[in-house]
């Protein structure tokens, strides 16, 4: 598990803050001397207080506060150290120092919003970082006796999200469409419905030519198109109004404006034997680009990004770099654009290790961010989302089966994924889904995330959800 934020461990002595009781027994005789005694004490304080009203005031009359209860005052001046310059939402922040109290210690104020401790420690303190409307926050703590502005800023993200329901999808329910994002439209077309197992070992399918237009603002679906290279596509990317479909290697345009195909081209470089294993594609500007992991006569494996070049309609390598997979066939999980770079994340089908790679296209480099686990995942790939305000959101992809009576079995995934652009860091959170996402669809507009058309088991069969959600970062 990678965590956003790590401090030391520190030792620390938690302030006892409980009183002990005991029950008293009298019997008579015991109570009369008991009584004998209160009187004593009475008169002796009777007596003091006489001889007090002779003296000085300023030496007798004790200053007029509010006391801090077991004399014990939090040192909130000096010896901070914050747990980090940012925090996400729902998640634990410390502030570590040389001295807390329990018994003066109140509350923290997070943008002025009122949040209990956590837990109060000798040398530690923590609060759960609320949702609040922003995306940085100012730190008070309120004491018995006043509020102190600790004259500290850490930046927010939102830790988790929940989902609201949008308009259903119109057409039958599928997965393994393609999906793509222009402007404020989303466009779904293709993909394939299982229709179950026949002897001896037949899987069946359904597929489908159409293609579907979303429009977030008016939250309406509109069949947009048919065709039967929308059936065929596996990836797709745009430039502009022109769609790329990828169907293997052969790749063919599409103008949505004019809903008309163009000259097709071939990914597949004019030398033999080369072997695409895993493509994905993604446009940055105006120029659209492969990424893709190869073999050439099953040896020299690399990573591989291509450009098109709309003048003589061919993909050209841009960069190659070797990669080492340990005989592993590789699987390119997704490929997408943020802010002018590519991100991709790949993995050997026999590892749960999920690689997270860059490419800038000025400097023609591709860099290796950071891997990740995916432990809990049946089959460890992660599914592309969406991203929304430098944070881009990933779910497992799950996994699915038949079991010894052809009954189909689902294990979708559990877990949210979130990679935070502004830190360049992962966070991983256990996360309630509106229903399985197993194969959703999922696209991102005008910084906006909607996902939907999961997949469940249905005895032999599979259910396919027409249901759309979007996101609500939380």
């Amino acid at each position: 598990m990678i965590n956003a934020t790590s401090r030391e461990n520190i030792s620390v002595l938690e302030v006892p803050h409980r009183m002990s009781s005991r029950n008293q027994f009298f019997t008579f005789d015991s109570m009369f001397q008991t009584i004998m005694k209160v009187r004593a004490i009475i008169s002796a304080f009777v007596v003091l207080l006489v001889a007090g009203c002779s003296e000085d005031k300023t030496t007798t009359t004790p200053v007029i506060s509010t006391p801090v209860v077991g004399n014990c005052e939090s040192n909130l001046s000096t010896g901070l150290i914050f747990s980090g310059t940012f925090a996400y939402t729902g998640a634990p922040y410390y502030i570590n120092g040389t001295k807390f109290c329990n018994e003066d210690l109140v509350s923290v104020l997070v943008n002025d919003k009122e949040v209990s401790f956590e837990e109060i420690l000798t040398s530690e303190i923590s609060f759960i970082v609320p949702s609040i409307s922003g995306d940085s926050a100012s730190l008070k703590i309120k004491t018995k006796t006043s509020t102190i502005d600790l004259k500290k800023k850490i930046r927010l993200f939102p830790g988790d999200g929940v989902w609201t329901e949008v308009q259903s999808f119109p057409g039958l329910g599928r997965s393994q469409n393609i999906m793509i994002s222009i402007g404020t439209k989303g466009y779904l077309g293709g993909g394939k419905r299982y229709t179950g197992f026949t002897a001896p070992n037949n899987y069946n399918f359904d597929f489908y030519n159409d293609l579907y237009e979303f429009n977030h603002l008016s939250n309406t679906w509109t069949l947009f198109d048919n065709s039967d290279f929308f059936k065929q596509a596996n990836d797709v990317t745009a430039i502009d109004n022109k769609l790329f479909l990828f169907n293997n290697i052969a790749v063919n345009t599409y103008d949505l404006a004019t809903k008309s195909f163009g000259t097709a081209s071939s990914y597949l470089p004019s030398f033999s034997g080369i072997f695409i294993h895993s493509l994905r594609a993604f446009s940055i500007g105006t120029n659209s680009y492969g990424w893709h992991f190869q073999t050439v006569n099953n040896a020299d494996p690399k990573l591989v990004v291509t450009k098109y070049n709309a003048a003589n309609l061919k993909w050209e390598a841009l960069k190659e770099v070797a990669y080492d997979n340990a005989g592993n066939s590789v699987i390119f999980n997704f490929a997408f654009e943020y802010k002018g770079l590519a991100y991709s994340g790949t993995n050997a089908i026999s590892t749960n290790q999920l690689i997270f790679r860059s490419y800038d296209p000025v400097s023609n480099e591709i860099k290796q961010i950071s891997s990740i686990s995916i432990p809990s995942a049946d089959f460890p790939l992660l599914r592309y989302l969406f991203t929304i305000n430098d944070l881009s959101y990933f779910c497992e992809f799950g996994s699915s089966s038949l079991d010894a009576s052809k009954t189909t079995v689902i294990n979708p995934g559990n877990t949210l994924y979130i990679f935070n652009h502004k830190i360049m860091s992962w966070k991983i959170v256990p996360h309630v889904y509106p229903e399985s996402f197993y194969q959703v669809t999922a696209f991102g507009l005008s910084n906006r995330g909607f996902a939907g058309l999961g997949v469940s088991s249905a005895g032999a069969m599979f259910a396919y959800s027409q249901k759309f959600y979007e996101f609500i970062p939380k």
